[in-house]
């Protein structure tokens, strides 16, 4: 697994996860390759900058990567820019996971997604 790409713009309005095509963050540069699944993992739309999307760790448990993050916000005495953000993170999946699990640092499951099979 490895991260492709990470920005303040590029996240979807709602908080969440998903799979997506190369094609749909080109902003990001993601190259195509047919050994890994594109997972968006988006904070939603934000008032502020401040908000990030980071990995943390990856661990596997059996055909099951299990990715931690840190969800990050600006502190309340702290300086950010005055503009709608979308923060988010892609990782590259390898096809031969079955699942991949999203957790919170603290170990909050935030959500479970089965990796989806390569295109023929």
């Amino acid at each position: 697994m490895e991260v492709l790409g990470q920005g303040n713009r590029c996240g979807d309005l709602d908080t969440g996860a998903r799979w997506i095509e190369p094609d749909a963050l080109e902003r990001l540069d993601v190259e195509r390759s047919s050994d890994r699944a594109l997972l968006l993992i988006s904070q939603g739309e934000r008032p502020t900058g401040g908000y990030g999307v980071n990995l943390d760790a990856t661990s596997v448990d059996g055909d099951t990567i299990i990715v931690h993050l840190r969800l990050q916000a600006p502190g309340d005495d702290e300086l950010v820019t005055q503009a709608l953000t979308r923060p988010c993170l892609v990782l590259g999946i390898p096809r031969d996971a079955a699942a991949v699990e999203l957790r919170q640092r603290e170990g909050g499951v935030l959500a479970s997604l089965e990796v989806p099979e390569r295109d023929q």
